[in-house]
C-alpha cells in the first residue's frame, strides 16, 4: 500500500519556506483518523544529507510516552516519507516565555525531572540523541514532555559508515569535531545546558552570522555570562557546558592531542542527571530568594 493511498493531508506544519530540506505535514489514517505527522524529503544532491537523517531517524522507534513512535516508512526512488505518531505539544521555549517569570523556575524543574527520566531510558540503551535543542523538547496540555527529533542520534558501538553533520550553536566540540567515539551521555547533557541559557537569556551563546567565526566561538570560548542568567544558575550551566577552550586551531593539532584536550573537558561535565538537577533546583532557589531579599520584582 502506497502512503497516498493510507494518509490524508490535514494541513502542513511549521514555516515551510523556513525549512532547508523538506516538508512537514499533519496526516490523518483513511481508516482509523488517528493523526501523524509525515516528513518528506525529496532525494536529490541538494537533500541527500536530509533523506539520510530521516532513514535514521526510522531506525528509532520508542515504546515510550515521551519518545517519537514511528507509525510508517516509505524510502523510494524519489522521495523519503517518515510517519511519526502526532504529539499535541508546543516547543519548551513557546511554553516558557508565555509563563509568569516568578513561575519559571519551578516549571523549568519539573519539565528537567521528566526530561531526565527519558534521557536515562535512552542513555541505558547508550543511545545520545545529540541534537537537543528548544525545538526539540515539547511540552503538552497536561505539561508531559516529549523528546522528538531523532535523525542524528548515535547508537554506541557507533556506526562508521553514517555521515553525520552537526548544526551551530548547541552540539558539544566532540560533535563539532566529529570525534564520534567520545559521544556518551555528556554529550546530551551539554546541548541541554546551551538550551537552558538561551531559554533564560533570550539568545544563543555565541552566535555568529559567519559559520566559520561561529564554529571558532564555540570551540575556543567557555559559554558566556548574561546579566539575565543569575551568577546561581550561571555556575551549574558552565559545569554542564564544560569544554576545553582551544588556544589553537584543532585542525593543526595532533589526532591524539585533540582527543586529550576533549577528554578533559567531557569530564569536568556532570556525569548524573540527579546532582544536575539538584544543583540547578537548588540555584534557582537561591536565585529567586536573592531578588526577593533585595527587593526585586519577577512578573
Amino acid at each position: 500500500m502506497q502512503i497516498a493511498d493510507k494518509y490524508k493531508i490535514v494541513k502542513p506544519l511549521g514555516n515551510h519556506q523556513g525549512r532547508k530540506f523538506g516538508s512537514l505535514f499533519l496526516v490523518a489514517d483513511k481508516a482509523t483518523e488517528v493523526m501523524s505527522v509525515m516528513k518528506v524529503v525529496a532525494k536529490d544532491a541538494q537533500s541527500s544529507v536530509a533523506s539520510e537523517r530521516l532513514a535514521a531517524e526510522a531506525q528509532f522507534d520508542f515504546d515510550h510516552d515521551g519518545l517519537p513512535k514511528i507509525m510508517d516508512f516509505y524510502n523510494g526512488d524519489n522521495e523519503t516519507i517518515l510517519i511519526r505518531k502526532y504529539v499535541d505539544a508546543e516547543p519548551i521555549l513557546d511554553r516558557f516565555e508565555k509563563i509568569k517569570k516568578r513561575d519559571r523556575h519551578v516549571f523549568l524543574c519539573e519539565a528537567l525531572e521528566k526530561l531526565g527520566e527519558i534521557l536515562n531510558h535512552l542513555h541505558e540503551q547508550s543511545i545520545f540523541h545529540c541534537d537537543i535543542k528548544p525545538s526539540n523538547i515539547l511540552i503538552d496540555a497536561n505539561n508531559e514532555v516529549h523528546l522528538i527529533d531523532f535523525g542524528l542520534a548515535i547508537q554506541q558501538p557507533l556506526d562508521t559508515s553514517r555521515k553525520l553533520l552537526f548544526p551551530l550553536g548547541y552540539a558539544a566540540p566532540e560533535l563539532l569535531l566529529n570525534h564520534l567515539s567520545y559521544v556518551d551521555h555528556r554529550t546530551d547533557y551539554f546541548a541541554l545546558g546551551v538550551t537552558l541559557w538561551r531559554l533564560h537569556a533570550g539568545k544563543l551563546p555565541l552566535a555568529h552570522p559567519n559559520p566559520s567565526i561561529f564554529t571558532n566561538l564555540q570551540l575556543t570560548h567557555p559559554l558566556p555570562e548574561s546579566d539575565m542568567v543569575c551568577r546561581h544558575i550561571q555556575k551549574v550551566l558552565e559545569k554542564m557546558c564544560a569544554k576545553h577552550s582551544f588556544k589553537v586551531p584543532p585542525n593543526s593539532m595532533e589526532h591524539h592531542e585533540v582527543e586529550i584536550k576533549l577528554k578533559e573537558g567531557i569530564d569536568e561535565r556532570y556525569s548524573n542527571f540527579d546532582a544536575f538537577l539538584k544543583d540547578f533546583q537548588e540555584a534557582g532557589n537561591k536565585g529567586l530568594f536573592t531578588k526577593k531579599y533585595r527587593g526585586g520584582t519577577q512578573g
